[in-house]
C-alpha cells in the first residue's frame, strides 16, 4: 500500500471518538489540522440554524480528518458581543454578560 498522504484509509472507528486528555498541540512530521467555524450568537435559545449554519460543515471537516489519521483539533465559540447580542440585551434591559449567562443556564 502506497504511504501517500493522499491515498490513507479512512478509519470509521475515530470519526465519534474523542479522547479528551489526548494532547491536541502540532506533531512534526504529521498532517495538522485546526478546524473552526462562524461562531453563532448567543441571542436566544440554540437552534437549528445554528448547528447548521455555524458548525456542521466545520464538525464533518473535522470528522473526516480524524477519520484519516490527521492530528485534527476542532474549537468552536460563541460570538457574545455581536449585533443580535447586543440587540437582544437592550431589549430585556440587561448587560450582554447578563444574556450570555442566561442561555448558558438554558443549554
Amino acid at each position: 500500500m502506497s504511504t501517500n498522504e493522499s491515498e490513507r484509509n479512512i478509519n470509521p472507528d475515530v470519526i465519534l471518538k474523542f479522547d479528551k486528555d489526548k494532547n491536541r498541540e502540532p506533531i512534526k512530521g504529521e498532517r495538522n489540522v485546526l478546524v473552526t467555524s462562524a461562531l453563532p450568537y448567543v441571542n436566544n435559545i440554540p437552534h437549528l440554524g445554528n448547528i447548521i449554519g455555524s458548525v456542521l460543515s466545520a464538525d464533518v471537516f473535522a470528522r473526516y480528518s480524524r477519520a484519516r489519521r490527521y492530528n485534527t483539533l476542532f474549537i468552536c465559540g460563541t460570538d457574545e458581543y455581536g449585533t443580535a447580542t447586543e440587540t437582544k440585551a437592550l431589549e430585556e434591559g440587561i448587560t450582554c454578560q447578563e444574556l450570555c449567562d442566561k442561555y448558558h443556564a438554558i443549554h
